[in-house]
């Protein structure tokens, strides 16, 4: 049975929605997520190598000034260009949409705004997707003001970074394919020394991991497999302020731990 004919019986709320959510999760299409179709095609038929685009001088000298005004404003960018411009004309840089655009291509770092409440109770996507109010605290998803002009303005959003571009872009260059062996590379060599029906007797890293072995034994992990892990967590960002923030990431389990994180 499908979970969304399961969840027309359910009648717990939550548990409807959670049902609801896994099968658009199992339908879910390149198509429907968002994304530009320069970044689909780029996922489909991925680059057979690193981004030349920090060969070109201006290409360079535009990402290092965005970076250099990455807290201002888009107009401080556009006028540090104008004003570099004036005094050596024969440089073309790139303006703010495409200078954003060539990060995102080098980086595989791009961003998706989703709606959300502005009192952080939901964010208006999956199967509440349709709605245009909060269903905890009944907030308006769309500014009153603008809709009297006849306009559509979210009232506030909240980005997230897919990881298919960023995993893509580590395999553009041998280094970084190689260092994607590492799980289970490492996996196999203790399925290899691991005599039958013994207990491992050392346990180091993700590779030690029961579940994981089993898997990686079975084949349902495979060599050409990716294998992430979802962190999530809620914090207060004041200390004598009621506020809700809630930050999530994505760690690349496949990396080795001298390169899956950073400090």
């Amino acid at each position: 049975m499908e979970a969304l004919d399961i969840a027309a019986e359910v009648t717990h709320e939550d548990c409807r929605l959670a049902l609801q959510n896994i099968e658009l999760l199992r339908n879910a299409t390149l198509e429907g997520s968002g994304l530009d179709d320069e970044t689909i095609a780029r996922l489909r038929d991925p680059p057979h190598g690193p981004s030349n685009e920090l060969n070109d001088p201006d290409t360079l000298m535009s990402i290092e000034l965005f970076l250099a005004t990455i807290n201002a404003s888009e107009k401080t960018y556009e006028r540090a260009v104008k004003s570099f411009v004036r005094r050596c004309p024969h440089v073309k840089p790139l303006s703010f949409y495409k200078v954003k655009r060539a990060i995102e291509r080098i980086t595989g770092v791009v961003g998706l705004k989703h709606d959300m409440c502005v009192n952080s109770c939901i964010g208006f996507t999956g199967a509440r997707a349709t709605l245009d109010a909060c269903p905890k605290c009944g907030q308006a998803r769309y500014c009153p003001i603008a809709a009297k002009a006849g306009k559509v303005v979210s009232r506030q959003q909240f980005t997230t970074m897919p990881l298919g571009p960023q995993a893509q872009t580590i395999y553009q260059t041998p280094d970084g394919a190689e260092s994607m062996r590492y799980l289970f590379d490492a996996a196999s060599q203790i399925l290899r020394d691991l005599p039958p029906g013994h207990p491992l007797k050392v346990y180091s890293d993700l590779p030690s991991g029961a579940k994981l072995l089993e898997l990686i034994h079975t084949g349902v992990i495979t060599e050409n497999d990716i294998v992430v892990m979802f962190s999530i967590n809620g914090a207060q960002l004041y200390k004598c302020k009621d506020s809700d923030c809630w930050m999530s990431l994505w760690i690349v389990a496949s990396l080795g731990p001298d390169k899956r994180y950073k400090k």
